[in-house]
């Protein structure tokens, strides 16, 4: 056993990510870090005591890149002798007709399959391969775009008990050394060079960038992260209460008490009513989920939040205000509604006048 797997031996036996028993479907695209997680699970299936399949999305965005990175994992499957599960599917058809990112849905439909192996009993967890430098990729992605506490948690390590990523205390140097070791290739996606993707841009060039400031800035990134999930879940169970005590979901809409809400410091206010909107759009989603596809409720900017706070507070009674994903929020004393409406046209906004009963 080399220097690498008995690493990630040690951190699979300090963890539950994976117990005696797991049917484990990696999730394999053929790049480095996927590869090798692959690889080393692989290798250390019998200690861990767990039975190995391989998940692989082909998402059709690449042409012909796209099908030999399929063929490269199929091959993979082969030579390990391990059981392949293959999802197609046209991610660029999908987004353009719901006028969405490429990215973010290749990403709900990656999810979404990962998912249905689990649902359907294939497998009880699917191990992807991100890296401490994805989280620090992320943290910086999130920063330049505003994020508050939450935001700076970064990639979770196990979500739902069923997603895990045990590399992210791995480097993506370091696991690519590894696989040359093993005399083992690996595919490269071109899209990573695109730089008009803000993240390609992070990778190449701002963190080569503070790199020159701190050598060891993936780390204390990815220590920020830690960090910050800790406080994050800290809050949520801070808040659990509360938000009981504050929010309740009534037919198809979230009704806050405004008296409750108002006793609140600023912070834990915050906290209620971007909880309250994730609530509303879970409840009422603008748009339904295309097959294959993971329904994630979108996030809400600070400024977004902050002026919900403050007609909450300062608002005229029966004053609308309209907020993004076509949620509106109506001051109905002693209450603050939110409802999801696909009928509330306009930008995001405040009207300031009486509601307009249901109907008209």
């Amino acid at each position: 056993m080399d220097w690498l797997q008995e690493r990630l031996l040690r951190e699979l036996a300090q963890s539950s990510w994976i117990v005696p028993g797991d049917r484990v479907a990696v999730a394999c695209s053929g790049g480095a870090d996927s590869t090798a997680l692959l690889l080393l699970l692989h290798k250390l299936a019998r200690e861990v005591g767990c039975a190995l399949s391989i998940a692989h999305v082909n998402h059709c965005l690449r042409g012909a890149e796209s099908d030999t990175d399929e063929q490269f994992v199929r091959e993979l499957a082969e030579r390990l002798d391990l059981p392949l599960s293959v999802h197609r599917v046209e991610v660029a058809a999908i987004a353009a007709a719901a006028d969405s990112n490429r990215e973010a849905v290749a990403r709900k439909v990656r999810y979404g399959f990962f998912h249905s192996l689990v649902q359907t009993g294939a497998a009880d967890r699917v191990a992807v391969a991100h890296t401490a430098d994805d989280q620090a990729e992320t943290v910086l992605h999130r920063l330049i775009r505003g994020a508050g506490p939450d935001g700076l948690s970064g990639i979770q390590p196990v979500v739902q008990g069923w997603l895990i990523r045990p590399l992210m205390s791995f480097r993506r140097g370091e696991l690519r050394q590894w696989l040359s070791e093993q005399g083992q290739s690996w595919r490269e996606d071109s899209s990573n060079q695109d730089v008009a993707l803000l993240r390609n841009r992070i990778r190449s060039e701002l963190l080569p960038l503070l790199a020159r400031y701190n050598p060891r800035v993936v780390e204390a990134l990815s220590h920020t992260a830690e960090i910050a999930r800790e406080d994050r879940l800290f809050w949520q169970e801070i808040t659990r209460p509360i938000v009981a005590r504050c929010v309740r979901a009534e037919d198809d809409r979230i009704v806050i008490v405004l008296e409750a809400l108002k006793d609140l410091p600023t912070a834990l206010g915050w906290r209620v009513l971007r909880h309250a909107l994730q609530r509303t759009i879970q409840s009422h989603p603008a748009a339904p989920a295309g097959r294959g596809m993971v329904l994630v409720p979108p996030g809400f900017d600070f400024a977004e939040v902050k002026r919900l706070w403050q007609f909450a507070l300062a608002g005229r009674n029966g004053a609308v205000l309209n907020l993004s994903h076509k949620i509106k929020a109506v001051k109905q004393f002693p209450h603050l509604i939110l409802q999801g409406d696909a009928g509330a046209g306009g930008p995001p906004g405040l009207k300031e006048g009486p509601a307009r009963p249901k109907g008209n």
